[in-house]
């Protein structure tokens, strides 16, 4: 999925040039390709590859082996590959004489001519034969009035190539072609910083990447797009699949999904998100889930992780004792105490004094003695025992626990739900948006740890116990509470 600005930028009535810039690996390639394939008819497209064989980018772009696109890039490129460094050879008399002649007749016209308007590039075959470049000069003859689009990868092998500065290809290519007939041009080089064409483009790109836990993280910058509004100058993508993925957040007319609880099988217990449990693998009586995420964390992210497992048990007839992060109220429980139904019986939410109800489920909690707070606690378990199944979902705020009690407390308070749940088999999850004290041990005694991330809004999962790579945490609305897709970061 390509940014809004891109299609946008490429939609104008008259040809654009885009630079696409960055480090080896970086995504470049990936973005040209699919630019190409996304905003231009198939037949209209041109890729020209001065870097690798096309046998190298089928194999790495799985999704290019239509016979369309096939019998596009190596009818394009396979000129380019026959030699790496080519004989010099003296440009033919001929030639040159006819191009002296033309450029003679072009004194200052400025009407539009179709790609008979060559001044350029007869000025550039006075230095150096570009028989790839005349040949698609031709090729785009053929085709007009209609839009074409050529991409160049990369503009400083072409360079090489011919032994000449990538700046007259490209200065060519764009009084030519993008000016004077509106192709739109799309050029790749193996540059991060300033290049001396970025004053002759109208649209650049910069790809990056940075270590991210154990992958990485890729983000594309806009730096200048002429004739587009820059609504977001950065995207984080991933090369999924070897596609580009913007990654963005669903609109607000997004399709709401129906909420239904996902079955319990034996001794297997579910999240009530299924990339999630796909993600953990299993979860057992007895076990601990560690839910970390950092305080700028956003809440919509951080709240399905507690509330859809919370939601998912009580459908079944679980037993839930509910202790909730500081940052959640119960406006945020309200769609899940209402799903609940009947079985809200079966849920204990243990908030502060002041901000407790007069519902049944919601317990006052004084939070002056962790050990008196620890029998009220205990005294609502056993009464859940009577009429709920086992095991229980013990879901336990971390920073709630953090912000009440002693210092000299903490670890008290914690390893006494730790023990009940161990001896009890029940199931504890443990969540916190607070770098707090209690983090460290909660990460030494539980199975799964999972930590969430921010980055320009957006959320990422890492997994700490057991590793893993980084993934984009997307919220899909969903009755009740949201589900949780998870896409790599590749």
């Amino acid at each position: 999925m390509l940014p809004k600005e891109i299609r946008t930028f490429f939609r104008q009535n008259s040809g654009r040039s885009l630079l696409i810039k960055g480090a080896p690996g970086s995504g470049k390639t990936t973005l040209a390709l699919q630019i190409l394939e996304e905003t231009v008819d198939i037949n209209r497209g041109f890729y020209i590859s001065t870097r690798v064989s096309d046998e190298a980018i089928f194999s790495q772009f799985k999704w290019l082996k239509e016979k369309e696109w096939r019998d596009r890039l190596i009818d394009i490129t396979k000129d380019f590959l026959r030699e790496i460094v080519p004989e010099k050879r003296e440009l033919p008399e001929k030639k040159v004489v006819k191009a002296k002649e033309i450029l003679s007749t072009l004194t200052g016209e400025t009407e539009k001519r179709g790609v008979e308007y060559r001044s350029k590039l007869l000025e550039l075959i006075q230095e150096v034969e570009v028989p790839e470049i005349e040949n698609l000069y031709d090729r785009i003859q053929s085709l007009l009035p209609n839009r074409c689009m050529v991409v160049i990868d990369s503009i400083d092998g072409m360079g090489e190539k011919y032994g000449i500065p990538y700046l007259k290809i490209v200065e060519a290519i764009q009084k030519d072609l993008v000016e004077q007939t509106d192709v739109n041009l799309v050029v790749v080089i193996e540059s991060e910083g300033q290049t001396p064409i970025d004053y002759l483009v109208d649209g650049i790109i910069s790809l990056g990447m940075e270590r991210y836990g154990m992958s990485q993280i890729r983000e594309m910058s806009v730096k200048k797009m002429r004739g587009v509004k820059i609504e977001n100058p950065y995207y984080l993508f991933t090369l999924l699949d070897g596609r580009f993925h913007a990654l963005e957040e669903g609109n607000k007319k997004e399709k709401v999904h129906r909420w239904t609880p996902i079955t319990h099988t034996v001794e297997r217990y579910s999240t009530g998100m299924r990339e999630i449990d796909r993600f953990i693998e299993e979860i057992l009586p007895g076990e601990i889930i560690f839910i970390e995420g950092e305080p700028t964390v956003p809440e919509s992210s951080m709240v399905p992780f507690i509330l859809s497992p919370v939601a998912n048990f009580l459908a079944q007839g679980h037993g839930v004792m509910l202790i909730p992060p500081v940052s959640m109220t119960l406006k945020h429980l309200s769609p899940v105490i209402q799903a609940a139904g009947e079985n809200v019986s079966h849920l204990r939410i243990f908030l502060k004094v002041h901000e407790s109800s007069s519902e049944k489920h919601v317990v006052k909690l004084p939070y002056k003695n962790s050990m008196e707070d620890y029998q009220i606690w205990l005294e609502n378990y056993n009464e859940l025992l009577k009429n709920s199944k086992k095991p229980f979902l013990l879901a336990v705020g971390l920073d709630t626990q953090e912000s009440t009690y002693r210092r000299e407390e903490l670890m008290e308070v914690l390893m006494q739900v730790v023990e009940h749940a161990r001896t009890k088999h029940d199931i504890l999850l443990l969540a916190t948006k607070l770098n707090g004290e209690l983090n460290k041990p909660a990460s030494a005694i539980c199975k799964t740890h999972i930590q969430l991330h921010e980055r320009n809004g957006l959320t990422f999962l890492t997994g700490h116990k057991k590793r893993t790579g980084t993934y984009w945490v997307r919220r899909v609305p969903r009755e009740c509470v949201d589900d949780i897709e998870l896409l790599p970061i590749l």
